[in-house]
């Protein structure tokens, strides 16, 4: 699998998101090379990292990322005017992911939910992770950093690790024809860059449509994984006003 940039440039409608584009066939992870761009002041808003393969791809908490060659792993950098923005940009860029996919051409995915803060599912396993992370701008606003892997072309049904908890658009269709990594990517950008001109509170509304945690038992875990003794069980309730979970405790 190549990255077709021409067929990438033909999607793309955004002013900024995904305009600068740093590709590359191997990194160990666009997360990282975005970071340090970042601090060498080298990232403007909307520059978009791409890479066929990670050699050290990053989850939440620092957990490894499976990274395949077919599937999709992306980092895009936004500049932030303040806190509200990334409070924002947390939950915009999972919705960004999951209308992308629920907008596939000809054969859009079904049952596309997320599970918060930012993971995207389909029925009960996981096809995308974001990640998103904050770097002070040296003023009052944040360079946002969001780090996006999708399993595309990946059969992960031949990944015993993975299989039971994890899908693919492949999986999902059953063809790899029509399936452009490239009209995703510039489909997230378009979203994203739309979905940051709305406020807080009509995302969290968007977000909730296709929440799947809510109503649901959770485990919540106060500390690291290293201290399974603090967590305790919990309802899953609503998102406050900051797209925080509120969840109720069990009597």
């Amino acid at each position: 699998y190549h990255f077709n940039k021409a067929e990438f440039i033909l999607a793309i409608q955004t002013k900024k998101l995904g305009r600068e584009l740093i590709y590359e066939e191997e990194v160990d992870s666009t997360f990282l090379v975005a970071k340090e761009y970042v601090r060498a002041k080298k990232a403007t808003h909307g520059t978009l990292f791409l890479a066929e393969r990670q050699t050290a791809g990053i989850g939440r908490e620092g957990r490894k990322w499976q990274s395949n060659t077919g599937n999709i792993y992306m980092t895009l950098v936004l500049a932030l005017p303040d806190i509200q923005a990334a409070f924002k940009l947390n939950l915009a860029a999972a919705l960004a992911v999951a209308k992308a996919l629920t907008s596939l051409v000809p054969s859009p995915l079904q049952n596309v939910g997320i599970k918060w803060p930012n993971d995207v599912w389909i029925r009960n396993k996981k096809i995308s992770g974001v990640l998103v992370d904050l770097e002070s701008d040296g003023g009052s606003g944040y360079n946002g950093i969001v780090g996006i892997g999708i399993n595309v072309h990946e059969d992960i049904t031949l990944n015993e690790d993975i299989r039971e908890i994890s899908t693919s658009c492949y999986n999902e269709l059953q063809t790899h024809d029509q399936l452009s990594r490239e009209k995703i990517v510039a489909q997230i950008c378009n979203n994203l860059e739309e979905l940051m001109e709305f406020s807080l509170k009509q995302i969290l509304e968007k977000y909730a449509k296709l929440d799947i945690l809510c109503g649901r038992e959770v485990v919540v875990m106060p500390k690291k994984r290293e201290h399974p003794e603090a967590f305790f069980g919990a309802l899953a309730s609503h998102f406050d006003s900051s797209g925080f979970l509120v969840v109720r405790l069990n009597d």
